[in-house]
């Protein structure tokens, strides 16, 4: 019970444990819901209903929402659960606030479970990569043990990864990048997808009439 005199905050409590959360409780009314580029360490997973978003706390009554797209830079994840587990303790950063909804991400930091955050070196090469998905940036390419690369159109140019890859094409990579925001990898000609090969064989009939058109 609060009861509020003379400018007094005044809590009945039946136990010091429960005024102690009481406690806690009203000073967090007081702060804000959580600080932009902080990070919490020991944050609880506490809800994987929505398979695209984790609903952590941060501190008693302090709540932020985890993507999966901010869950790990070196795999691509379909949905939540795939990593973590209600009740895992994780380090979280808050990377925005908009109307008390706190966004939060982990990208870079050891998730549960995992006994080391990264095997991928720079010019490592992968033979039987393969093209997980497409998107508007490039495309996601399984490369190993569960990590996953990103090929960004930027290394294929003029064309994009949908020009030259369709999903479960295999590729062969070299990884050119790596940091806490993921695998960058770029293909080793001539590895560049069925839809490539299959430009070259219409080319050649265009190429004959070419010659005979010189040759008379």
């Amino acid at each position: 019970k609060v009861k509020i005199e003379d400018s007094e905050v005044v809590i009945f409590a039946p136990s010091s444990e429960n005024l102690n959360v009481a406690i806690q409780m009203i000073r967090n009314s007081f702060e804000p819901a959580a600080i932009v580029g902080q990070w919490y360490d020991g944050a609880a997973v506490v809800d994987i209903s929505d398979v695209n978003n984790a609903k952590v706390e941060l501190a008693p009554g302090k709540f932020g929402t985890l993507h999966v797209s901010q869950i790990s830079p070196f795999r691509y994840l379909n949905n939540v659960g795939a990593a973590l587990s209600v009740g895992d303790k994780i380090k979280v950063q808050c990377v925005s606030v908009d109307s008390g909804h706190v966004k939060l991400s982990c990208k870079g930091t050891m998730l549960p479970g995992e006994a080391e955050k990264n095997t991928i070196s720079c010019g490592q090469v992968f033979d039987d990569a393969k093209v997980n998905s497409l998107k508007r940036f490039g495309a996601i390419i399984e490369l190993k043990d569960g990590y996953t690369g990103i090929l960004p159109n930027s290394v294929i140019k003029p064309k994009r990864a949908s020009e030259l890859f369709k999903p479960g094409d295999s590729v062969k990579v070299e990884c050119f990048k790596v940091d806490k925001q993921g695998i960058l990898v770029r293909p080793i000609k001539p590895s560049f997808g069925s839809n490539s090969e299959t430009s070259k064989r219409k080319s050649k009939p265009i190429r004959r009439k070419v010659k005979r058109h010189l040759s008379s």
